[in-house]
């Protein structure tokens, strides 16, 4: 019997969902799948909600659930595939406009040959390679869209990007959703299921796809021409025979710390090069990486043990924390990930000094 293991975040607690054949097609026997009455895949870019979630899709449209599919951005700040197939060196607003429009049509063919209508999808229009400079200078302004399309489909299960991809769109559309979900009642949050596209995903389960859905696959990501021109050994390599997720555990209670020690040292050098990004609701922070340097309510230390955060009172929760250059380059992956207050394996807080522990990584 085929079957998913689930892992929860870091956490090394699994969860065995077990498959069965159903008129000759394998079909979820977990309740919060199998059983999903409503299912809403993000996709920060199109092409990942095929390369991410291709055969997951079929799963729960066989099922009988709804589907939506969130295409956050349209993909259009990727200049070397426009330049190639339109043999046309300088882009400018007008061609990343045509860009933006070919790529979204290709994600609803795509979607096609999984077997949906063109109207499961939903383009945002986001900034490509700006989701998070967005919620940083605007948080409501992004955050009210995704609250307003939760209530109107009101997923049970949601799919999206982890914290530990290294795409900064993909790691960004996480935060957006679970400071969307904050509010909600824990009872109405929909069960998160994350994928990793860019970067390992071996904390997390593998959906083992039967050949006609692995075939489907391979078939719709072929309606992605545009990114195949230049990248097409390298997703193709991406499709295999599994899709990766991992299950969020419950928000834990909110901290009653008011430091935080993060698990990095960066070194000395880095100071005005690099910055500090602290995400809540509704409150951001941006610090360069200066020892004593204090923004409103929050002041970094920077000390033997590591970065430290400190606020007057309580840690807000949610709460996400990311180094980030303020260097350009044609580099656009992180080279450190955002990482939450609220997960224990990675961040350690404390209330006071003599218990502040040490914080691990993984």
């Amino acid at each position: 019997m085929a079957g998913l293991t689930l892992r929860h975040g870091c956490h090394q607690r699994c969860r065995r969902l077990e498959v069965e054949k159903v008129s000759g097609h394998e079909t979820f026997r977990y309740e919060r799948i199998g059983s999903a009455k409503s299912v809403l895949v993000v996709a920060p870019h199109p092409d990942d909600e095929i390369l991410a979630a291709g055969g997951l899709l079929q799963t729960v449209r066989e099922a009988g659930a709804s589907v939506n599919v969130l295409l956050l951005t349209d993909g259009d700040n990727n200049p070397w595939p426009q330049r190639w197939l339109e043999k046309r060196l300088r882009i400018n607003t007008h061609d990343r406009r045509r860009w933006a429009q070919r790529r979204r049509s290709e994600s609803a063919l795509a979607l096609t040959r999984l077997g949906f209508s063109e109207s499961v999808q939903t383009a945002l229009g986001w900034p490509d390679l700006g989701i998070t400079d967005r919620l940083l200078d605007d948080p409501q302004a992004i955050l009210q869209p995704i609250r307003s399309l939760l209530s109107t489909w009101q997923p049970d299960l949601l799919v999206l990007p982890t914290l530990d991809d290294h795409h900064p769109d993909h790691s960004a559309a996480r935060i957006v959703f679970e400071l969307a979900m904050a509010t909600m009642p824990v009872a109405n949050r929909p069960t998160l299921l994350g994928y990793c596209v860019h970067g390992p995903h071996s904390s997390g389960g593998e959906l083992r796809l039967p050949a006609e859905q692995a075939a489907n696959k391979a078939y719709a990501l072929e309606a992605h021409t545009s990114q195949l021109a230049l990248s097409g050994g390298r997703l193709r390599r991406l499709l295999g025979r599994t899709e990766h997720f991992v299950e969020a555990l419950p928000p834990p209670p909110a901290p009653v710390a008011a430091r935080l020690l993060l698990p990095w040292r960066p070194w000395p050098w880095l100071g005005h090069s690099c910055e500090l990004l602290v995400l809540s609701d509704p409150r951001t922070w941006r610090l360069p990486l200066i020892d004593q340097v204090q923004e409103g309510s929050l002041r970094l230390s920077i000390t033997a043990e590591g970065l430290i955060l400190h606020f007057d009172k309580r840690l807000p929760s949610p709460l996400f924390v990311k180094i980030r250059s303020r260097i350009s380059t044609p580099w656009i992956y992180d080279s450190w990930n955002w990482i939450s207050a609220d997960d224990a394996a990675r961040l350690t807080a404390a209330a006071d000094s003599s218990s502040l522990a040490q914080a691990g990584t993984e």
